[in-house]
């Protein structure tokens, strides 16, 4: 049983951030952890991030990196060996240092998606990610779970585009990766390590992306399509012809019929040859609808339903194979009653949400999983029988020692979000 020095701590800490910058209370996390954090802190400096991590190593509680807490489904609970405090980024949210001529931007973790493409535009320019719930979702908490959308075949992934960062460790000090310049090949490329680590080994501080120039146009056109097997493989064969989508997806949750949808960035010229290779490339494979424009509100709509706010979703999967794997994986989805599918025909990745929550259903995706795939479950039900014994990033493989040795040598005491990652680092 945790015993919790809750008030001492908490004194200590508005020594260090102020009383304003501390919230006692477990903050929003789900009802179904058993250890729930005693306080959320915003610092607001490094100064004051660095005191907090020395204090809690000293104190001996944990730390639980948070933004918007828009991901904080995915994953196991944390450990419950040490009290858990939350500590934001509410306050440290600035932008740093901005370069258009050199097509750099550094900015603190807190700040949104959506705040830093507003600035990027006034220069003509954006970070090329269409994380879902941009007005939410943070960039340090995109980095942290290397988040993407439809993007990534294109544009690639948070750490294709980050370039530089700082972190405070374990100890309470402060280090640096790469730079806020594009070509840095100069040490560990510790941006690697640290995106995607899900916030596990040290408190993101800083972060420096390259962008990229604004498109002239953006398009996005969508077919209906027989079935969602026959929508996939039309869209392999658009991805095959190697034209240059900026993603072909094939889903169910655009309308009530199966959907083959490509979007394109580009000149008005370019979008239109485009367009009507894509169309010929669709109509050779079976799709015979007339391709229609989806309005700005329907492509946000489907981008939205990736992140699985919805109140009526209770489970959801990311599913990750080899892309010639999906047409078979897809039709066995299909048969699973009540699963709503988008898959990136591109990368080989799908996304399949459901309003049931019951064991049967995910013993039922788990089954038709290709041998070469693996998949997280970014959302369970709270009330699930043995909730806690599903392997929700699945059975760790043979590399897994080396990120255990990592855990241990830069975070030996477990204090960032202990227990939650693959593994339950």
């Amino acid at each position: 049983m945790i015993i919790v020095k809750s008030e001492e701590i908490i004194a200590k800490l508005q020594v260090v951030v102020g009383t304003d910058s501390i919230v006692p209370g477990t903050g929003n996390v789900p009802a179904w952890w058993p250890n729930k954090p005693f306080a959320v802190v915003n610092p607001a400096t490094v100064s004051e991030v660095q005191q907090i991590v020395s204090l809690a190593e000293s104190e001996a509680f944990s730390i639980l990196p948070a933004g918007s807490n828009s991901r904080i489904e995915t994953g196991y609970a944390p450990s419950s060996e040490r009290p858990l405090l939350q500590v934001g980024t509410a306050h440290f949210n600035q932008l740093l240092d901005y370069q258009p001529d050199d097509l750099t931007v550094t900015c603190r973790p807190g700040m949104t998606l959506s705040n830093l493409q507003e600035i990027l535009s006034k220069h003509g320019q954006f970070l090329p990610l269409d994380i879902p719930l941009p007005e939410r979702s943070t960039l340090g908490g995109i980095v942290a779970s290397n988040s993407t959308g439809f993007w990534r075949p294109a544009y690639g992934a948070p750490r294709d585009l980050l370039i530089g960062m700082r972190v405070v460790m374990a100890d309470g000090t402060e280090v640096k990766g790469g730079g806020k310049v594009v070509k840095n090949v100069a040490g560990y490329d510790l941006c690697k390590l640290f995106t995607g680590c899900w916030g596990t080994l040290g408190f993101l501080t800083e972060l420096t992306f390259k962008v990229r120039p604004r498109p002239l146009q953006r398009s996005v056109f969508s077919w209906k399509a027989p079935n969602l097997a026959a929508a996939c493989k039309a869209g392999l064969a658009i991805h095959q012809a190697r034209l240059a989508p900026i993603c072909v997806l094939a889903t169910n949750e655009h309308s009530t019929l199966p959907a083959l949808i490509t979007e394109m960035h580009g000149s008005s010229e370019r979008v239109a040859w485009q367009a009507d290779a894509f169309d010929k490339i669709a109509r050779e494979n079976g799709i015979t609808a007339a391709q229609e424009i989806l309005s700005e509100p329907e492509t946000e709509s489907l981008s939205k339903s990736q992140a699985h706010i919805d109140e009526q979703v209770k489970t959801a999967v990311r599913i990750a194979c080899l892309p010639d794997e999906l047409p078979q994986l897809i039709e066995k989805l299909s048969a699973i009653d009540g699963l709503q599918i988008t898959a990136n025909c591109c990368s080989g990745t799908l996304n399949a949400a459901s309003s049931r929550s019951d064991i049967e259903l995910i013993k039922a995706v788990e089954a038709v999983l290709p041998v070469n795939g693996n998949r997280v479950w970014s959302k369970l039900p709270a009330d699930l029988p043995d909730r806690d014994k599903i392997d929700v990033w699945g059975t760790p493989r043979g590399e897994f020692s080396i990120h255990r040795s990592i855990k241990y040598a830069l975070d030996p005491e477990n204090t960032f979000n202990p227990g939650s990652f693959l593994g339950r680092l």
